[in-house]
């Protein structure tokens, strides 16, 4: 397994780990519609764009990941190696992020987290910042840790395996946060076959689709707030507060109850 560093240096150490190695099998972190991208950047000779940095999904787990596989693609295509791309579909796993950033403060903190891996790409952090990284992540947003590492190490864990061929020479090429876990989930498969790394149940919700939540998450961090501000240098927002409290008031009767009340006729 190639541990893929952050920065250019680690992107070309990859390609020639695999040109070095001579597998038959190169297995990427990367999907279908990903790995289509590459190879019409690479027929074509043009340069990958820079991704979205306000789209941070794409930005630290899509976009420049594309622009560092690109290299071990084209030195997998040297060597006439099969490539096998066991990354759960994106759309997926930028959808089920989404799930979790409707909680503010995880998003908040998710901002944070895409400040600092940036920062880390650019200063082509170590193994130590890695470490740093993935805890930080961990520590505050539990749930977008799940979703981005977890579930992923079990969703390419289980495609490597279930593609492998017995006795060929196998290079996965993956970020280095993935190598800890997916490391793991591989040598447990290794000493013991029995062991399932991804229960069929488990691989299918891993894989199951739901409604698109990127457009609620716009209206609700920028179309909302934008509105209310919008509001309030109109001086709507006093209209609005008075519809609410014509409509509802709060009663101190014995039951304490919210007691509905007419809006009175002007």
């Amino acid at each position: 397994m190639q541990d893929r560093l952050f920065g250019n240096g680690s992107a070309q150490a990859a390609a020639e780990a695999v040109r070095t190695l001579q597998p038959r099998q190169v297995m990427l972190e990367m999907d279908q519609a990903r790995y289509k991208n590459a190879l019409e950047h690479i027929s074509t000779g043009m340069h990958l764009q820079q991704p979205n940095r306000v789209d941070i999904v794409s930005t630290v787990h899509g976009g420049l990941m594309l622009r560092e596989l690109k290299a071990s693609i084209e030195a997998a295509k040297e060597i006439n190696a099969a490539i096998y791309l066991v990354d759960r579909p994106f759309t997926i796993t930028k959808n089920r992020v989404a799930q979790k950033l409707l909680n503010p403060v995880t998003f908040g903190n998710f901002l944070k987290y895409g400040n600092r891996s940036l920062v880390f790409r650019k200063d082509k952090a170590n193994g130590e910042d890695v470490r740093e990284l993935d805890s930080f992540l961990k520590q505050f947003c539990p749930g977008i840790h799940k979703v981005l590492i977890d579930e992923r190490n079990q969703y390419m864990a289980h495609q490597i395996i279930w593609n492998s061929q017995p006795g060929e020479t196998v290079v996965v090429v993956c970020s280095a946060m993935h190598v800890p876990g997916l490391a793991s989930l591989l040598e447990k498969k290794l000493r013991d076959p029995s062991v399932n790394v991804a229960a069929p149940e488990a691989l299918a919700d891993l894989t199951k689709k739901s409604l698109p939540v990127v457009p609620f998450l716009f209206l609700f961090y920028l179309a909302l707030p934008g509105y209310i501000l919008y509001l309030v240098g109109a001086g709507g927002l006093g209209m609005v507060s008075y519809w609410f409290a014509s409509e509802f008031c709060l009663a101190d009767d014995d039951n304490a109850r919210v007691r509905y009340c007419r809006r009175p006729r002007v």
